[in-house]
């Protein structure tokens, strides 16, 4: 029963920066910059516009690509989805994985998977472990709790309470005359 959700052998998933680095992988090709950017399924050539939507000179590949993504040192599984929800998990697994169902990257060693809850997600992980990792890899936190958790758009008035702010009289009628200068 439980074997069906064993991860195959060669099936781990590799760790971010030696998917980059010694697997070939170009980032970009696979969730790096958002599901809508990742037509995995498509059949086409990663590399022939999707990527280059941005740029690889962009901010947003700078921010996710050179100062996420290529320097994670952990084998994790990050949501497909930097925007709010997420349909899924998944990392870079070898070219040689069998009988998972993965994509090849092109022109490197590497496939993309899409990750069970055996592989460990980060969304399970502390926000101060992900603090933690963030900081062993010299990655903005904020950056990896993104990629980590799911979350979606709430206004400010659903999470007032939770973010320490309008407790005392004077915090209250700061936040009072915030609210008044922007309705």
């Amino acid at each position: 029963p439980g074997a069906a959700l064993r991860i195959q052998p060669g099936c781990a998933c590799l760790n971010w920066r030696d998917a980059y680095h010694d697997r070939g992988v170009q980032c970009g090709q696979g969730y790096e910059l958002g599901r809508d950017h990742a037509k995995l399924f498509g059949g086409h050539d990663r590399m022939s516009g999707e990527v280059l939507e941005f740029g690889l000179e962009s901010d947003v590949y700078k921010e996710r690509c050179d100062r996420f993504f290529k320097r994670l040192s952990f084998n994790k599984c990050l949501s497909t989805s930097w925007e709010f929800g997420s349909l899924g998990h998944w990392c870079y697994v070898g070219n040689w994985c069998e009988g998972v169902e993965k994509v090849k990257v092109p022109y490197a060693y590497a496939a993309i998977r899409m990750c069970t809850e055996e592989d460990g997600f980060l969304n399970v992980t502390s926000p101060e472990e992900l603090n933690r990792l963030a900081s062993v890899d010299s990655v903005d936190a904020s950056l990896l709790g993104r990629a980590s958790y799911r979350w979606a758009a709430e206004t400010w008035k659903e999470v007032q309470g939770t973010a320490g702010r309008g407790d005392s009289p004077e915090e209250a009628e700061d936040l009072e005359l915030q609210q008044m200068m922007y309705e």
